[in-house]
């Protein structure tokens, strides 16, 4: 009975060691979420700006980088009013969501450039990347999510 007892109290410390593990950390981290798909393929910017405003109410600094087609997502002329799944929320509700949490969105300015997409038409909360801009965001990142 004496074996059994401590063999359980054992168990029952490592796995209260273990605990901080599978929890959030206390350490600022700095995470790159970077989106390729647009309104072409609702599943990526929809994961990418749900999961980025999760991480920023875990106190954690977040910035979307927009390359290829999510690009467009920037542009005011882009209708954002679409819902993919079974949210309640459309893809303007979770881009401004996101910024309002303090998110921030750069965009690829060669792909911008590629799909038309100006300096004046940009949503509130987006800005053009520049080399020096996009070189930093990859070095600085902690962790990178590709959607």
């Amino acid at each position: 009975m004496k074996k059994w007892f401590l063999t359980l109290t054992a168990l029952v410390c490592l796995m209260a060691l273990a605990v901080p593990a599978w929890t959030a950390q206390d350490t600022l981290q700095n995470i790159l979420i970077k989106v390729g798909n647009g309104t072409n393929d609702l599943h990526p910017p929809f994961m990418a700006f749900k999961i980025g405003k999760l991480l920023l109410e875990k106190n954690q600094q977040v910035t979307v980088f927009l390359n290829l087609e999510a690009v467009r997502l920037a542009d005011k002329d882009q209708p954002l009013n679409l819902k993919w799944g079974t949210g309640q929320k459309d893809l303007l509700d979770l881009f401004e969501g996101f910024v309002q949490k303090g998110g921030k969105i750069v965009i690829c300015p060669h792909c911008a450039k590629a799909a038309g997409v100006k300096q004046e038409n940009l949503r509130s909360g987006a800005i053009f990347g520049n080399e020096a801009i996009m070189a930093d965001l990859f070095l600085r990142a902690d962790k990178v999510i590709d959607y």
